[in-house]
């Protein structure tokens, strides 16, 4: 049940997000509707994407995607690792399969 205002955000907004990350570690995250995860608005915790530390390190991606579980409408740093990647588009196009509206009860 969707207890607070939750922003929808579309792909762009979601890949312009991503890509407005500028120190290495830093995050956003993302509410959402289907994954491992659990809690939050949405119901399934929240997709967090880091602009990883190690990057451009030997075999690193720029960015590494995880789910968390969500308390209090924050993510409750309980990671789980889900893939890395270069590609903005790509981790916003896997976010927004994830992030909506259910419209179960």
């Amino acid at each position: 049940m969707i207890t607070e205002d939750v922003t929808i955000f579309t792909k762009a907004e979601i890949q312009q997000k991503i890509e407005a990350l500028s120190e290495p570690g830093s995050t956003v995250f993302f509410y959402l509707a289907g994954s491992p995860s659990s809690g939050g608005p949405l119901g399934r915790g929240a997709a967090v994407v880091e602009l990883n530390p190690n990057y451009p390190g030997k075999g690193q991606k720029r960015y590494i995607v995880y789910t968390d579980d969500v308390e209090g409408m924050k993510p409750t740093n309980k990671r789980r690792r889900m893939f890395d990647s270069d590609k903005s588009k790509e981790i916003a196009r896997w976010i927004k399969e994830r992030h909506y509206r259910s419209s179960m009860p």
